[in-house]
């Protein structure tokens, strides 16, 4: 397996990992900082298998506008293992489903649109985070597949929000007459 961290000091630099037993300690120590900062703790073993995972999210969210879509029975660590990466790489999570049963349409599109304008316009790298038991409607599938592949979602920002978007950068870019 290849890792795009070196296993002592985490600055990026893809190389083969040789040491499976160093990079269970330190993804173990990145476990436990985790769950030091963390309101919920994650509590699972550490196996070589779960490791190997884990390093390929990392590596998913170290390349430039890196995107992935973790699919997968549930009770596999998935969710797990996408929140440890993103503590690693320094991504903030934005959680769609931490307190409710379900995400309805208007606060799906509203959450939408301000983790891309943190994420694109503002330059926070964030992990988007839905749980699939709560995202059940067609459009926010379709909007999720239109996010991961296209990086935007047709729609899902008025006239006149993309002028103020687009405002924003052209005075940012130093830029006149930038048209939405």
């Amino acid at each position: 397996i290849h890792s795009s961290r070196e296993q002592k000091d985490m600055k990026p630099m893809y190389q083969e990992l040789t040491n499976m037993d160093e990079s269970v300690k330190i993804c173990a120590k990145a476990l436990r900082d985790f769950n030091k900062k963390s309101e919920r703790p994650l509590t699972f073993a550490l196996s070589t298998y779960v490791v190997q995972s884990l390093i390929k999210v990392v590596r998913i969210f170290d390349q430039p506008v890196g995107t992935g879509l973790l699919i997968g029975v549930g009770g596999t660590y998935k969710k797990s293992l996408a929140l440890l990466a993103a503590h690693i790489c320094g991504i903030k999570t934005f959680n769609f489903t931490k307190d409710v049963r379900r995400v309805d349409q208007e606060t799906w599109r509203e959450g939408l649109k301000r983790v891309m304008l943190l994420t694109g316009f503002e330059g926070h790298p964030h992990m988007l985070l839905a749980d699939g038991s709560n995202l059940l409607t067609m459009e926010q599938m379709d909007d999720l597949n239109a996010f991961l592949t296209l990086k935007y979602i047709p729609g899902l920002h008025s006239k006149e929000e993309q002028k103020a978007i687009a405002s924003r950068i052209a005075e940012k870019e130093g830029i006149e007459n930038l048209s939405p």
